[in-house]
């Protein structure tokens, strides 16, 4: 079956994922700030999470606090669960996420 092609001119796809990582779409718009220790602030420095991310504070041992201005979402979830060893964040449902 084939299905064609059919142009929304009112679709921004910029305005519906600026503020998401990823595709999924599932929240409110929130400041998330994250603790990275000193083996993953470079690579995030170089690598932002996301265009929002700001360096707020590094600290003298080298650790750094993030912030992010996103939608929280799945694809958040999985990325900060992926770094969980090196990044804590204030995200109260990623903290009460188990990782099994």
């Amino acid at each position: 079956m084939h299905i064609p092609y059919r142009d929304n001119p009112q679709f921004n796809p910029y305005e519906y994922f600026k503020n998401i990582i990823g595709v999924t779409k599932e929240g409110e718009l929130e400041v998330v700030t994250f603790l990275a220790d000193r083996d993953k602030v470079g690579y995030l420095k170089t690598k932002p999470i996301h265009s929002s991310q700001i360096l707020k504070e590094e600290r003298k041992d080298g650790s750094a606090i993030f912030e992010v201005s996103i939608e929280p979402n799945y694809e958040f979830y999985e990325l900060m669960m992926g770094m969980s060893d090196k990044v804590t964040t204030n995200s109260s449902r990623l903290n009460a996420t188990k990782i099994s």
